[in-house]
């Protein structure tokens, strides 16, 4: 009898061959069919454990002491930046309770800033994220740039593994870490956050659209401060030169307050 594996007709054995999908990747999948899923649905707000949290941008993440209530503690939401500067922004979590997952969705202008990478924490010894505050260990974590238009949108999210309500984290703290390139230093540059959804250990969502913090890149009633105490900055452009003096004046300072707050 012959007891040689079977072969195929040109005398070769026959292979076996076995797909094997790794755990990260499968989850990095799913996060990302769940986040585009979320992406586009209209549903009307989930009213959660969650609902009264909140969601800021930090431009400045060294001052991190945040309440941990809805609260505008060491959130700096305004900085100034010339063409080709990159900035930091902190992404945090305000008022959360049993925090096990996130979404949160970001839009900017493109043509005025471009998005470079992100981060749930900094490699440089920064500061730690929210998600591991209570022992917790965060699964994964995922930045998507979906290029709608006219305006660019971050899909940000991430989740802990196992369901764990002792771990979940509690009150305020950093969740994201994105770094862009601002394109112009011309005045506002916004930073707006779309939707905020948080979910807990027991899967419950919760939409926190109401307590949202945005941010903007040369803000111009900054600006206006600064030229009515006698300073000149030098690093954005205004809008107009009213009087064609070649001189930031009282004149640029009025127009431009009108026009950051949409009276033009």
């Amino acid at each position: 009898m012959n007891t040689q594996h079977p072969k195929n007709i040109y005398g070769r054995r026959r292979k076996k061959y076995f797909f094997r999908i790794k755990p990260a990747s499968f989850f990095r999948c799913l996060l990302i069919l769940f986040c585009l899923f979320a992406l586009f649905r209209t549903d009307p707000a989930w009213a959660g454990p969650n609902s009264s949290a909140g969601c800021a941008l930090d431009l400045n993440y060294a001052t991190h002491n945040y309440d941990a209530e809805i609260s505008a503690r060491d959130i700096d939401s305004s900085v100034e930046a010339k063409s080709g500067d990159e900035i930091w922004v902190a992404v945090v979590a305000q008022n959360v309770t049993d925090l096990d997952t996130y979404q949160v969705l970001i839009e900017f202008d493109p043509n005025r800033m471009s998005f470079i990478k992100g981060h749930e924490e900094l490699p440089d010894n920064g500061p730690e994220t929210l998600l591991k505050s209570n022992g917790a260990t965060p699964l994964g974590f995922l930045v998507m740039e979906y290029p709608n238009a006219p305006r660019r949108t971050l899909v940000v999210a991430s989740t802990l593994k196992g369901r764990s309500r002792d771990e979940a984290p509690e009150g305020s703290g950093i969740i994201a870490f994105l770094k862009f390139k601002v394109l112009d230093g011309n005045l506002d540059n916004q930073l707006t956050i779309r939707s905020v959804n948080y979910w807990d250990s027991e899967r419950i969502n919760s939409s926190a659209n109401d307590n949202r913090m945005n941010a903007v890149v040369n803000n111009p009633c900054t600006m206006i401060l600064q030229i009515l105490v006698g300073m000149e900055p030098d690093n954005v452009h205004l809008l107009s030169d009213i009087n064609e003096d070649q001189k930031i004046g009282l004149e640029e300072a009025i127009y431009n307050l009108r026009y950051g707050t949409g009276k033009k």
